[in-house]
């Protein structure tokens, strides 16, 4: 890891508290450190306390950053939650 990386990676979490970084970016923080398989609680907890294009806008990042083995749970939680 390089030293700039080093960098962004303590300022993330200091901005993300203070709401530097805006809704969805503290939002697609919030689902990366969930698990697969608890996304789908995650995602109506959220949405109970955010506006739910803000959830959407998080979940389609989330799903650029993703491993592969991990959509067939986010294709599930996705079209549960967002295909309506």
């Amino acid at each position: 890891m390089s030293k700039g990386e080093e960098s962004v990676e303590l300022v993330s979490p200091i901005a993300e508290r203070s709401g530097f970084l805006g809704g969805s970016a503290t939002l697609l923080a919030q689902l990366r450190r969930t698990a697969p398989d608890d996304l789908d609680a995650k995602v109506t907890r959220l949405k109970e306390l955010h506006p739910d294009s803000e959830v959407r806008t998080a979940f389609i990042e989330l799903l650029g950053v993703a491993p592969i083995e991990d959509f067939p749970v986010l294709r599930t939680v996705f079209l549960k939650h967002f295909a309506h």
